[in-house]
């Protein structure tokens, strides 16, 4: 019997969020705890990614290739920390959200461009849109778990928006119950370690049981 082919889905269940090691889930369960947060995360991790990705496409021709790897670190690096400075002056209460976390984001950085910085062929636009899809496993994950958590937790959705993106997004909020009526714990750090335990078991059920995958016959 033929080994399964792999999906041919979209990058989602390619690559699920939820199966990157243990340094990229860590901004993912510490920060996702609403959905503004999560929707925040996702933006910076998004524009880390691809920047990470042109900067070092640029400046590959330049650099041996001994050192490309150390190059691909310090570009990664910088443009977090970059990020960082920014957030800190422009957007403070994300930046408090997501805490020492942020650096983390290196770490997933690299994990989402690592594929795509090996196919030298690649045009620039290309590696750009792959790493804008390659983003799209992480966002999918952080919107569900921080929906979730904030749903259960507080019975509202961006409850934080205002403080996080401004005024223009009051009209989002959205309450469904009091928040003394919330489940405390989904909200707390426990609470991202039994989602993250739920979103596996859930992705397995559907690996299983729904058309994800083809198996060749025997």
């Amino acid at each position: 019997m033929n080994a399964p082919t792999t999906p041919s889905l979209a990058i989602t269940w390619q690559q699920p969020t939820f199966l990157l090691p243990l340094f990229c889930l860590c901004p993912l369960l510490a920060a996702a705890n609403s959905l503004a947060m999560a929707l925040g995360l996702s933006i910076v991790l998004c524009i880390a990614t691809v920047s990470t990705m042109v900067l070092t496409f640029l400046i590959r021709p330049l650099i041996p290739n001994t050192l490309q790897t150390f190059a691909w670190l310090m570009i990664s690096s910088a443009v977090i920390a970059i990020l960082e400075l920014l957030l800190h002056a422009w957007n403070y209460p994300l930046f408090r959200g997501l805490g020492l976390f942020l650096p983390l984001c290196v770490v997933a950085c690299l994990l989402i461009t690592r594929p795509q910085m090996q196919l030298e062929q690649s045009s620039l636009s290309t590696l750009a849109w792959r790493a804008l899809k390659m983003n799209g496993g992480f966002t999918f994950a952080a919107l569900i778990l921080g929906t979730a958590r904030e749903l259960i937790g507080h019975g509202t959705l961006f409850y934080d928006a205002v403080a996080i993106f401004g005024n223009s997004w009051q009209s989002l909020s959205l309450t469904l119950f009091r928040s003394d009526m919330g489940f405390l714990l989904a909200v707390l750090a426990p609470g991202a370690f039994i989602g993250f335990g739920i979103g596996v078991a859930i992705y397995n059920w559907l690996w299983i049981h729904l058309p994800l995958k083809n198996h060749d016959n025997a």
